[in-house]
This record gives C-alpha cells, sequence and structure tokens, in this order.
C-alpha cells in the first residue's frame, strides 16, 4: 500500500497500462473504519504512525505499522491527480455481499439498509470501492 507518494506512483502506472476503453475495480481500505483490517486493532489507522507502531507492537501484532490507508478525499485526490474519471461503488458492493459471501451479521443487516442511511455510516465503512476509468479526450 506504501505512502501517498507510493499510491499516487501505483495509480499513474495503472493509468500509463489501462487500455483507453478499460476499467479497474479498486477496493481501498477506508482510513476511518473503527477496526483496521489488517492488524485488527481498534482506531488504529486514525493514529499517527509513531504511535500506531507503539500499538501494534503493545498488541503483539507485530513490530511496525506500514499501511497508509486513505479517507475518501484523500483516494479521490489520488484519483484526480492520476488522471482518473471515477464512479462510488462502495454501496452496491456491499448490497450484494450477502449474496457472495457468508458475512458477519452485522455486514448483512448493513446490506439490507437502504443506500441514504449507507451514507450516513460511510465513513465508518472497512472498505471504498471504485470504478476507475481514462478520461476520454
Amino acid at each position: 500500500m506504501g505512502d501517498k507518494a507510493l499510491q499516487l506512483d501505483h495509480l499513474k502506472e495503472i493509468y500509463r497500462v489501462l487500455k483507453p476503453q478499460g476499467c479497474v475495480y479498486l477496493a481501498v481500505p477506508n482510513k476511518w473504519t473503527l477496526i483496521e483490517p489488517h492488524f485488527r486493532l481498534f482506531f488504529l489507522s486514525w493514529l499517527p504512525h509513531g504511535l500506531a507502531h507503539r500499538y501494534v507492537q503493545a498488541m503483539a501484532k507485530g513490530t511496525i505499522y506500514d499501511c497508509y490507508p486513505p479517507s475518501h478525499s484523500e483516494i479521490t485526490g489520488l484519483f484526480k491527480k492520476a488522471n482518473f474519471i471515477w464512479q462510488q461503488y462502495t454501496y452496491k458492493a456491499l448490497k450484494i455481499i450477502p449474496s457472495l459471501e457468508n458475512p458477519h451479521f452485522l455486514v448483512s443487516l448493513a446490506a439490507k439498509l437502504p443506500v441514504p442511511i449507507m451514507m450516513i455510516f460511510y465513513p465508518l465503512i472497512p472498505s471504498m470501492v471504485f470504478l476507475l476509468k481514462k478520461h476520454q479526450n
């Protein structure tokens, strides 16, 4: 995942190799989710990295916190810098999860909510899902 500079480099490379009519499905961990998905610790991605390293160590989950999950505004800013156009697919993805896998009860419950209600909880959804395309010249 790398820091913001590496994330931008990665997106630029995806843009470079993407066919003109191609598209990219991208699921990105959300910085503001309550439980960080890689280490399964509450509020880990909310912390400054120095404190996050100590939290990971104190909870015996590793020695460093090397993830840099973006917020919605950070990732869409990177999409702009990489010259992508994008569509938000988080809510559509959340709606179909129960038909594809056996999710936790809370995910199944959330999938049944109307999208306007889901939007209230967007900052806490663990993954943001986007469809990226090249700008058409």
